[in-house]
């Protein structure tokens, strides 16, 4: 299995495990309120959230009318712990956000409210289970002139006829990686200067198994191998250089 080092400082600013299943067609969303694992005290944010269904009119003066509303599932968040938590009819959501501590806390976190949910629910097939890691890379300016191409290996390009100045920009790539036999969704996007020493970039990683008809793998030993995927692709998207700054 590939070793990546632990950044001193990683940039990661949200890690979520997200697993969507099958449920009975009768199943009631209001039993995900009493899912063990979820208390008020460790999550006292508790947020409904609402399917609603309904018709538009055309003609003139007329909006969206909802003719039903239902509770699709809940948001736990805590403040204290930087965690969310959300259940839904079919998906099952767990996301740590920064300060980030370790990948095996994450893991058995979520794993442990995992078997709660498929407990509630009577979960009868997995069809997707999804790995994502969102960071800000804030990129050092203090070795001006700087360029992209010192930290990224993959930055944005500007044909050499015009100005090379760069507001904004946005890379969207979906790949398949049938090593891992998953796929993964890689983003990169500038973000609003607020710090002059820094230039804020996305790095968006979301790396997932998917199958209509139900895997039949063991679902932690996938989540294993996507993590192994998400460092593939996070190491070689930044340079050493970048690397070394994180590690400072």
């Amino acid at each position: 299995m590939e070793q990546y080092s632990l950044l001193k400082n990683a940039p990661i600013t949200e890690a979520v495990i997200n697993i969507r299943a099958k449920l009975p067609d009768d199943f009631d969303a209001t039993k995900l309120a009493s899912i063990k694992g979820i208390t008020k005290d460790d999550y006292p944010k508790k947020h409904e959230i609402k399917k609603f269904e309904g018709r538009f009119e055309f003609a003139k003066g007329k909006t969206f009318e909802p003719t039903t509303e239902e509770i699709a599932g809940y948001r736990f968040e805590s403040e204290k712990t930087h965690q969310v938590v959300q259940v839904l009819k079919e998906e099952f959501v767990f996301s740590k956000l920064k300060p980030y501590e370790s990948w095996e806390g994450l893991r058995d976190q979520a794993r442990e409210l995992w078997e709660s949910y498929k407990e509630v629910t009577s979960a009868e097939l997995i069809t997707r289970v999804a790995l994502r890691y969102i960071n800000n890379l804030n990129i050092p300016t203090k070795d001006a002139p700087w360029k992209f191409v010192d930290y990224l290996t993959s930055p944005p390009s500007v044909p050499d006829e015009l100005p090379q100045a760069i507001n904004n920009y946005f890379m969207r790539i979906v790949l398949p990686v049938p090593e891992f036999k998953a796929q993964a969704i890689i983003v990169q996007a500038l973000e609003p200067v607020k710090k002059p020493e820094f230039v804020p970039v996305i790095l968006d990683i979301d790396v997932f198994r998917f199958d209509p008809n139900g895997i039949r793998e063991d679902i932690w030993d996938i989540l294993e191998s996507l993590r192994v995927l998400k460092n593939r692709i996070f190491f070689n998207s930044i340079t050493k250089k970048l690397e070394a700054f994180y590690n400072e």
